[in-house]
């Protein structure tokens, strides 16, 4: 037999296969292979053979297939050459377009067995549309991007992306209608932690009317809201604010929109910042304790000799704390942040309690 036809039919998502009627045959065996599993597996066994059309309705998007036609009697078999048949991708089911400055970029999602892309493009009103052929470029991010700089701000525009293969384009089964608009420049911003409070500093942007802070902590997500908005006086390079909210040893993370209610211009959000507030460190001339604790350091009774011991993160001071080692080290807890201290014996702490 010969396979005078096999080819994809896109409306019943099948494919169809033809061939010339073997006279002598028993049967048809309808075989068909794929790259995949590189061997030939049996579709269908036709014992009509006036029965010429075989629909295959398990093929699936985007694969590469291969038909042959096995006539087969008694006295043995003949087979057809084979047929390829190369499916189109399925639909791209996912499209997001952002906003650049007097921009679009549009972005998608990789589909199986496409080879490349198009995008179906309408501005709102029109009647036609353009066809754009995505090649692999670095403004296409790899054929699954496209930014366009042909559009007017304040102008509507539908999108649609089409996937391709040698088979034939996919189906459209997602578009995007956008409003072109034009976009504030983004404030840079910095952040300068202190006792209790968090300065933010960010440049005043041209055109913005308010600037909304957004504030989360290091292991939360930034909400809709603003955490705060100031409004934009004109007058000032520089803004600055002063969260006072904040609990010292939380790291906080930061952005600042620039916002604007003219039409068709947009906010832009500035870089995010991480800042924790601490209690300042003091300096009494010792040694840096790790923080939260007090080392307290006494003479040993017999030589000059110091020996020392620290306790950390601790709160209160009883007099029952108050005890020297075998070397003569008293450890006092203290919520007090001090560096080490040096008395010249240990009774002499019991009157120093009070200093601390």
């Amino acid at each position: 037999p010969q396979i005078t036809n096999a080819t994809w039919d896109a409306n019943q998502s099948e494919v169809v296969i033809n061939w010339n009627t073997i006279t002598n045959a028993d049967h048809y065996m309808v075989k068909r292979l794929t790259k995949e599993t590189g061997s030939y597996d049996n579709l269908a066994q036709i014992n009509d053979i006036n029965t010429t059309t075989y629909k295959d309705a398990t093929a699936e998007h985007g694969m590469t297939y291969y038909y042959k036609i096995v006539a087969e009697n008694n006295a043995g078999i003949t087979e057809s050459d084979f047929k390829e048949v190369i499916i189109p991708p399925s639909e791209v089911t996912d499209l997001d377009i952002n906003r650049g400055n007097g921009t679009l970029i549009l972005t998608w999602t990789a589909v199986s067995g496409a080879t490349s892309y198009k995008i179906v493009k309408q501005p709102q009103g029109s009647v036609s549309q353009e066809i754009i052929p995505i090649n692999d470029s670095p403004d296409n991010n790899n054929q699954l991007s496209y930014l366009d700089k042909a559009v007017i701000i304040g102008k509507s525009y539908e999108y649609c992306v089409i996937a391709v293969n040698a088979g034939g384009d996919s189906s459209i089964s997602y578009c995007t209608t956008i409003v072109v608009k034009a976009k504030l420049d983004a404030p840079t911003l910095s952040a300068q932690e202190g006792d209790g409070n968090i300065v933010l500093t960010w440049n005043a942007i041209e055109k913005a009317e308010s600037y909304h802070v957004y504030r989360k902590k290091a292991d939360e997500q930034f909400g809709k809201t603003p955490y705060q908005v100031l409004q934009h006086d004109g007058n000032s390079a520089t803004i600055t604010y002063t969260d006072t909210n904040v609990t010292n040893g939380i790291t906080y993370d930061y952005a600042v929109v620039a916002e604007t209610n003219a039409t068709n211009t947009e906010g832009s959000a500035s870089n995010i910042v991480s800042a924790t507030p601490q209690k300042p460190s003091n300096s009494g001339g010792g040694s840096d304790n790790g923080g939260g604790g007090v080392i307290i350091s006494y003479p040993k009774k017999d030589d000059d000799k110091q020996a020392t011991k620290q306790e950390e993160n601790v709160q209160e001071v009883k007099a029952s704390d108050i005890k020297p080692d075998e070397e003569g080290t008293v450890t006092i807890k203290a919520e007090k942040e001090v560096d080490t201290i040096t008395l010249p014996a240990t009774d002499k702490a019991l009157e120093d309690i009070d200093t601390l």
